[in-house]
């Protein structure tokens, strides 16, 4: 196959390999809205590859050149009516980018997936193509280092295998068989074999070490990217902000990390009595798996909002009235949050309600402001007491079959005959002060990974968990004694100002476990400790052990408690979601990002000393060819005793062959004794001055022997 012809495939296989791997991302951003953009700006960089390939086969140029017309064709997709002359960039199509870029870094960080893409996350997705490509090329067509390109096919698979994101067959197919069929029809620049074995076994045995090299990569850098804080597999809500608006993580997976983006301002509340006003709830979760929450079917006809109190069942009679003014600054959700006590709403637009669920659902813009008027249920320990479990649906009772069930059951009954409860309400309570103060539990953002199919299991084994894990293990402890339970995602107070305007930030997200008692209805508790969520709620009797909350307290000097791993220290996540914790950063995404470019310029720096070091070698092999023959043909003694010089003009040729001897000799003295960095010529050209030379001297010896 001709060099032209073997580029172009190969550069049309890195395209497909690459898109392949991109599209592993279906499951996380839809492909519908950067796919086919991506492919249009792909096309373009790939012709722009080859023509300059033709032109030239040095690296830098055509590399160069891509990279340009990359960016002209992104602005063209993504920042139309921009350019200079209709198609050159500009500094408006550079600033146009720039902030969509900020936009897709904004929205990767606060959006929940599987996500439709804004323009700005997709820009990112073609910009990130775009380079992997002409890096990848660069490598495997410019620096004739093939197998080292899978470096860089790796890269857009990396998102599925952190998030362990299933992902269909034939793209792991369709991009290895790209690569195998790279590695066996881009062979060029090697030097030729002194017998020359057949094509097929060459491409075979090209094949075969790009399979075993990427094999090696994947054994060591897999560990790696598994030891990474993975970001959560979340599931999407239509929400009431732009694409930069902050929205809670309902697919909680209760055996990952704790993810967390910037600590912005969400929303705004005054009340009557702050005090009294407890967390807030967007949502309230049933299903869980063993693994992770689900959000199950949506209701069919909710209840739309009118004038009446919002509550599942008629409001108690003994109640006290709280009022509260909300307003929603950056939240990206379809309900509103909710006090955990009956209420009536003053708002505008359409809202439903879900009594199921307890939920206000509906649509809107923010900023958005709204009225609460509580109906403050006089609950006591006293009230409780003689309580029975209420009469729910079926799934408030569910628990997964992970094989577990029996041994959480039993655990849960251990701590009850521990505390000596016997009535419901003690039992509940029983199960909440064994999570909240035992001293095998403790508060962490760092989950251990999964060692069974039950994540409660592996959290009540290994103790480390947050607000999740703890509420989690809370419902299902408490399921197993026939009490209704389920997961509320919302909220927790914030912060007063001097004004008296309450603010709540992305960190102060929580989720807690509701319990339904007859003639109550739905009880918040609160099992996670003390040193996150401050007092637990008053009717469950809190004991003296119970401290207030150092998380709203200052103490950026105080060393990190024995028991408490240091929260800043730890990478921030991506997506504001259910849990409390650490400070705001952007170290994580920045070192992982600042990893990738590192490693990418590595790999390119690697296969440009690889190319130089193969061209030069090949430089001295077709001398020594040269030497020998010389040296037997004319009688000049080969080795150290004859200088390159010597050696020229021994062979006695003329025309064009005594050319490409002057050139082939020149070459060696250069590499031999010239300033290093010198660029030695290309191999072709090296064995072509070489071919001419011997057939040169073969021809002389014939002639003198005439």
């Amino acid at each position: 196959m001709r060099t032209t012809a073997r580029d172009t495939l190969g550069c049309l296989l890195l395209t497909v390999a690459l898109l392949a791997g991109a599209l592993s991302l279906d499951p996380l951003v839809a492909s519908g809205s950067w796919l086919p953009r991506t492919v249009l700006v792909l096309a373009v960089v790939v012709a722009t590859l080859v023509l300059v390939r033709f032109w030239t086969r040095a690296i830098w140029p055509a590399s160069v050149i891509a990279l340009l017309t990359g960016l002209m064709a992104v602005g063209l997709a993504y920042a139309p009516g921009t350019q200079w002359l209709l198609v050159l960039p500009g500094p408006q199509t550079l600033t146009a980018l720039s902030a969509l870029g900020r936009q897709g870094v904004s929205d990767a960080a606060t959006t929940s997936a599987p996500v439709t893409a804004s323009t700005g996350l997709a820009m990112l997705i073609t910009a990130a193509i775009t380079l992997l490509l002409v890096c990848a090329e660069a490598v495997a067509i410019g620096a004739r280092a093939p197998a080292w390109s899978g470096v860089g096919l790796l890269a857009p698979w990396a998102p599925a295998i952190v998030l362990d994101v299933p992902v269909p067959t034939y793209l792991f197919v369709v991009c290895g068989g790209s690569y195998l069929l790279l590695l066996a029809v881009h062979r060029g620049g090697r030097p030729a074999p002194a017998r020359p074995r057949p094509r097929a076994a060459v491409g075979i045995t090209g094949a075969g070490a790009g399979v075993v090299g990427t094999l090696v990569i994947a054994v060591v850098c897999a560990p790696l990217l598994l030891q990474l804080p993975a970001p959560r597999m979340v599931t999407e809500f239509s929400g009431t902000g732009g694409g930069g608006a902050t929205r809670l993580s309902l697919g909680l997976d209760v055996g990952e990390h704790l993810d967390r983006g910037a600590d912005e301002l969400l929303y705004t509340y005054t009340a009557s009595d702050d005090e009294e006003i407890g967390p807030l709830h967007a949502y309230t979760l049933t299903d869980f798996d063993g693994k992770r929450w689900d959000r199950g079917e949506e209701p069919d006809e909710p209840e739309p909002v009118g004038t009446g109190s919002l509550w599942p069942a008629p409001v108690p009679g003994d109640t006290s009235d709280l009022e509260m003014d909300i307003t929603i600054e950056n939240l990206g959700q379809d309900r509103l949050l909710l006090p955990e006590d009956p209420r009536r709403l003053s708002i505008e637009g359409e809202w439903a309600y879900d009594p199921g669920r307890d939920e206000v659902i509906g649509s809107g813009s923010t900023p958005l402001d709204y009225q609460v008027q509580i109906h403050q249920r006089q609950v006591g320990a006293a009230d409780l007491e003689s309580a029975q479990p209420g009469d729910v649906r079926d799934e408030h009772l569910h628990l997964p079959e992970t094989g577990y069930q029996d041994q959480i059951a039993t655990l849960t009954q251990e701590v009850l005959d521990e505390a000596g409860a016997s009535t419901p309400y003690e039992q509940v309570v029983a199960v909440q002060d064994y999570l909240r103060h035992d001293p095998q539990f403790h508060y962490s953002v760092s989950v251990e990974p999964a060692q069974t199919t039950d994540a409660v299991w592996d959290f009540l084994g290994s103790g480390e968990g947050y607000c999740v894990q703890f509420a989690t293990a809370m419902v299902m402890m408490v399921r197993t004694l026939d009490i209704p339970a389920r997961l509320a995602v919302g909220f927790l107070p914030g912060e007063t100002r001097e004004d008296g305007v309450v603010e709540v930030s992305g960190h102060r997200a929580h989720a807690w476990p509701q319990v339904h008692f007859a003639g109550t209805g739905w009880v918040r508790f609160e099992p996670t400790p003390a040193a996150r969520t401050g007092q637990s709620p008053d009717w469950t009797r809190e004991e003296a052990q119970d401290v207030a909350d150092p998380e709203w307290e200052d103490t950026s000097e105080a060393p990190p408690s024995p028991t408490e791993p240091d929260e800043r220290e730890m990478p921030p996540e991506e997506t504001a979601t259910a849990g409390e914790g650490e400070e705001p950063g952007t170290g994580e995404p920045l070192a992982l990002g600042l990893g990738l470019v590192i490693l990418m310029v590595g790999v390119v720096l690697a296969a440009l000393w690889s190319q130089r070091r193969g061209a030069t070698d090949e430089v001295e092999l077709q001398w020594r060819r040269v030497e020998r023959l010389v040296a037997a043909r004319v009688g000049l003694p080969s080795g150290e005793t004859a200088t390159v010089r010597q050696v020229a003009e021994a062979a006695g040729l003329t025309g064009s062959a005594a050319d490409s001897m002057r050139h082939l000799a020149g070459a060696v003295e250069i590499h031999r004794y010239g300033p290093p960095g010198r660029r030695a010529p290309e191999k072709e050209q090296v064995r072509q001055w070489s071919e001419e030379v011997l057939t040169g001297v073969r021809e002389h010896q014939k002639q003198q022997g005439d």
